[in-house]
């Protein structure tokens, strides 16, 4: 294996005034895209996209805000409680 890299060359490298990005395949940055939340509350960031709309924020998220809020889907919150009241009559 020693005669290998004599007759194996790498190609040159392909030189860039960029090096970081190849041309026309990357989107737009935009450093003061929109941020818009369902409660209301406005923010600025980077994004691709020149504005963007989220149901929750940090201004309006449990975590953030120490309120406690159950999304009741469906009724599911209110059977499971009927559930475990019946479970812990019978016990």
């Amino acid at each position: 294996m020693a005669g290998v890299g004599r007759w194996f060359r790498r190609p040159a490298p392909v030189v860039s005034s960029d090096p970081l990005r190849m041309k026309a395949i990357h989107p737009d940055y935009h450093h003061d895209a929109v941020v818009t939340c369902s409660c209301g509350s406005q923010f600025t960031t980077g994004s691709t996209l020149t504005a963007l709309r989220t149901e929750v924020c940090s201004v309006c998220h449990p975590f953030f805000t120490g309120e406690q809020r159950i999304v009741d889907t469906g009724g599911q919150v209110e059977r499971f409680r009927r559930r475990a009241e019946k479970a812990a009559a019978r016990a």
